[in-house]
């Protein structure tokens, strides 16, 4: 039979690694929210940048692709934990870029 003491400690240890669990999956939603809210915010800002009225639809046509290079460029350091692609399209004859959403993906959008 185990020792009364030990069967204690060890109840205490486990309430202490419980609430440790319960805090960092706490923060862990937070951050997850905040990404996303960064990434809506993101979307917004680059939908609203004029598009450059001397390309032609071709290089409009391109733009989706780049902005998502660009994107992953400057995210490298996040690959694995959270990875955005934007969901953009270009009405080349209005120019105007579209983004109706996105795909995100990495550890961290599996928590």
């Amino acid at each position: 039979m185990a020792n009364a003491e030990i069967v204690k400690f060890e109840a205490e240890v486990d309430k202490l690694c419980a609430d440790w669990v319960v805090g960092v999956n706490k923060d862990l939603q937070k951050v997850t929210d905040a990404v996303s809210t960064l990434t809506d915010a993101l979307r917004g800002r680059i939908s609203s940048l004029r598009l450059p009225q001397k390309a032609g639809p071709d290089e409009l046509n391109e733009l989706p692709a780049r902005i998502n290079e660009i994107l992953r460029e400057n995210s490298v350091r996040l690959k694995g934990i959270v990875e955005v692609e934007l969901h953009l399209t270009i009405d080349a004859k209005a120019k105007k870029l579209a983004n109706t959403g996105y795909r995100m993906s990495g550890h961290l959008n599996s928590l």
